[in-house]
């Protein structure tokens, strides 16, 4: 059990964060909010290994400008948000697995070709075996970040994290884990086959799928329970929430940012007015 640690719960978006008893927690990583109080609820199982964090947070804030100056679309007033106070430094739960899988696999994938200016498509079957170590392969715990988010940042060296230590929670939180490793592992296999399934169509020659079938044994399965440092930029804009996600140690992005309506109206009437000049020329 965790006991050196516990539990937080934002009364706005329902977060859990733990962090150590000898810190004090101030507001939401998510949410920025304030209104937080102490669960009754339990740490739960004590992570076996540690990714420390490595990005300072001056770093952090202008690769965070720097990838929202980038967001052409986005709001000005957004923008301008940016800023290194509206960062939080969390360590977010995480499953890594070690499995080496064989697949058989049998598909129909289709060639489109073009004859008298017609385009028409010519359908072939594939079949095969298809073999692929997975080393550390992480399936997010907690349902706060997307394990979808979590691959967009990664990788985070999890094969070498040293053995968890309280020190390294000092000055952080770590997001609570909702989802075990049973459940993990389940979705882990559904990630895993998406993946095996873009190997496989990688070899091939096609413009179309009309189906893959992949039937995957999985051997020497190992997992292991890890937090790992993740900077959270959490923006409000017009009553909606909008995150940035950045790996704490290599400092890789990304996140979603509001749209600008008027940047876009602007955009369309460029683009019709091309349109009219080449109409016009023509």
């Amino acid at each position: 059990v965790w006991n050196e640690t516990q539990v937080y719960q934002c009364q706005s978006c329902g977060a859990k964060e733990i962090i150590s008893n000898k810190d004090i927690a101030k507001e939401c990583s998510f949410c920025g909010n304030n209104n937080i109080v102490k669960s009754h609820e339990l740490p739960g199982l004590k992570p076996q290994g540690i990714v420390p964090f490595k990005m300072p947070m001056e770093k952090v804030a202008s690769i965070a400008k720097s990838w929202i100056k980038k967001k052409f679309y986005a709001p000005r007033k957004f923008k301008q948000s940016a800023k290194a106070e509206n960062i939080r430094s969390i360590y977010s739960p995480v499953f890594t697995f070690d499995t080496q899988t064989q697949s058989t696999y049998e598909g129909k994938l289709g060639k489109h070709y073009t004859v008298n200016g017609k385009t028409y498509t010519r359908y072939f079957h594939i079949r095969g075996n298809h073999n692929y170590n997975f080393d550390d392969y992480i399936v997010q715990a907690s349902s706060s970040i997307p394990t979808k988010t979590m691959h967009e940042i990664s990788p985070f060296s999890t094969n070498g994290a040293p053995k968890y230590n309280e020190d390294y929670l000092r000055g952080h939180v770590a997001s609570t884990y909702n989802k075990d490793g049973r459940s993990c592992w389940t979705e882990c296999q559904t990630l895993m086959t998406e993946e095996i399934k873009k190997q496989i169509l990688s070899k091939q020659s096609y413009d179309v799928v009309s189906y893959l079938n992949v039937n995957t044994a999985y051997l020497k399965q190992k997992y292991k329970y890890v937090l790992v440092p993740v900077y959270i930029g959490h923006h409000t804009y017009k009553g909606k929430l909008y995150n940035f996600y950045i790996n704490g140690e290599t400092g890789k992005i990304t996140g979603k940012t509001p749209i600008s309506g008027f940047k876009v109206f602007l955009t369309v009437l460029a683009v019709l007015a091309v349109i009219a000049g080449i109409l016009y020329l023509s």
